[in-house]
């Protein structure tokens, strides 16, 4: 008989000590008995051949976790016969998708359902790396499409573009309840009133902008540039900067250099990211292999403000592929080099700069 127990079925502890024996589970009175059996019979030299043979499966490793678990069996006087000691060699999880919200007149334009300005992002690229290194996993984009009509149209406009994977259609009734129970990563909208009661709902949200003439985009790599103050990080410099001025703004930098700053509405949605790119990673796509490229551009510049951007990432646990601390200089030159799909900022001559030369402007209001 095969006989497979976590380490929770024989011995329970709150304690990590080794030297200290464990209280015994539920299942070790079942093991004496087994070991029990076994020993008449290893008595009548069925050893090898015993016909019951048990097996010890714990997710503790090889270090002090396994070593405890099996002296604390030799301190009971019982064996099993094989212990694997697998750390955290277990099942992937298969996690759950990255959602985001958009409306449908966003992705396809109601006149003529032909693309929105949110139909050039590289969901679909990315989601086919990740299914091809993950099959079991759950952890891609999904898209919902906000739409009240439920049109044929739409139907076949997303059969047409073979986005059934990647897409369902939602109602705007009720619409922010039904986001929060949907664990809504990024919500992206036409409507400002919508989107800031996004915002106050702890929900990524942002006013998606279309630029006159789309620049062409990446359809492989799918690149989201941020701003920092008021949409990664919280806008606590910004208001000493209205109130006070520059001076004031750098003086609170300078001396709050180590101290990471609150995070703003779309660190959440630079977690998910960041865990995507980690997934990947580990599949030895790095750099530019990697189908997902993150971008901080920031009007702070390289002394004290863009340190405590970058250090409060880091203490995070957040990477950025690049960040352009531009010290206050337009960003639509930056933008313009690294052709991102989307680009989030909490002032509007910025997004204009970026709406300017073709680049999807994605306002955040600021609370």
């Amino acid at each position: 008989m095969h006989f497979s127990r976590d380490e929770k079925a024989l011995s329970t502890s709150a304690q990590w000590k080794t030297s200290y024996q464990s209280v015994s589970g539920p299942f070790k009175g079942f093991l004496e008995v087994l070991v029990k059996l076994q020993r008449k019979l290893h008595d009548k030299e069925l050893l090898d051949n015993c016909p019951i043979r048990t097996y010890m499966v714990t997710s503790r490793g090889g270090g002090s976790p396994g070593f405890r678990a099996l002296n604390t069996l030799h301190d009971w006087g019982l064996e099993v016969d094989e212990a694997f000691c697998l750390g955290d060699l277990r099942k992937p999880e298969p996690g759950s998708p990255v959602i985001i919200a958009i409306s449908a007149k966003l992705v396809f334009t109601e006149q003529n359902m032909s693309p929105g300005p949110a139909f050039s992002f590289a969901l679909k690229a990315v989601n086919a790396k990740l299914r091809a290194h993950y099959p079991e996993s759950q952890e891609l984009f999904k898209v919902i499409l906000i739409d009240d009509n439920r049109s044929d149209e739409l139907n076949n406009a997303i059969r047409e573009h073979n986005l059934e994977n990647l897409t369902e259609i939602m109602s705007g009734e009720d619409l922010i309840n039904n986001l929060k129970e949907n664990n809504t990563h990024l919500y992206l909208s036409e409507s400002e009133e919508m989107v800031t009661e996004a915002l106050n709902n702890k929900i990524a949200a942002a006013v998606m902008k279309t630029p006159g003439e789309m620049a062409e985009v990446s359809e492989s790599e799918l690149r989201i540039a941020f701003d920092g103050d008021a949409v990664l990080f919280s806008n606590e410099s910004e208001r000493v900067y209205a109130s006070e001025g520059l001076e004031a703004f750098y003086r609170n930098e300078r001396e709050k250099v180590n101290d990471p700053m609150k995070e703003g509405p779309f660190k959440g949605f630079l977690q998910v990211l960041v865990k995507l790119q980690r997934k990947l990673h580990d599949k030895k796509l790095l750099d530019k292999k990697c189908p997902i490229r993150t971008y901080l551009v920031t009007s702070r510049g390289g002394g004290s403000p863009g340190f405590r951007a970058l250090n409060t990432l880091r203490y995070w646990g957040l990477e950025i592929d690049e960040a352009f601390c531009l010290g206050g200089s337009e960003k639509g030159p930056i933008l313009e080099m690294i052709k991102p799909h989307v680009f989030f900022d909490d002032q509007q001559h910025h997004i204009e700069a970026a709406l300017t030369i073709g680049i999807v402007g994605c306002h955040v209001p600021n609370q």
